[in-house]
């Protein structure tokens, strides 16, 4: 989260998953779903426009599949799970990459009897 675009974490244009300044680490984890309030400097998208924020996760399908061993290519007996990460769905980030972000409305103190 911030108050413009640029100020979200990046490398070459690229957005940089695990650099954000709010992070939440499930305390269950494997978990279906996960929901988390953060608590954000109320400065924040009080100035000029709203505060962009970009949400970045790993998931996994739970559906899972027989793992195979690497060599023999045979049934482990265990069951694997495919893992990616996403974006929260808004608009593209300019660059080659998949990230997206979205802006949020603020109810902000008025200042000087505005």
């Amino acid at each position: 989260m911030a108050d413009s675009l640029d100020k979200i974490p990046q490398k070459s244009g690229n957005r940089i998953p695990g650099k954000f300044p709010y992070k939440y680490k499930p305390a269950v984890p494997g978990a279906c779903e996960h929901t988390h309030t953060f608590e954000v400097p109320f400065s924040l998208g009080c100035n000029d426009g709203n505060p962009v924020i970009a949400a970045h996760a790993k998931v996994k399908d739970t559906t899972g599949y027989p793992c195979l061993d690497p060599v023999t290519k045979e049934p482990t007996g265990e069951t694997c799970y495919r893992t990616e990460t996403a974006w929260g769905k808004g608009d593209d980030f300019s660059g080659a990459n998949w990230a997206m972000y979205f802006s949020a409305s603020n109810c902000c103190p008025q200042k000087n009897g505005e």
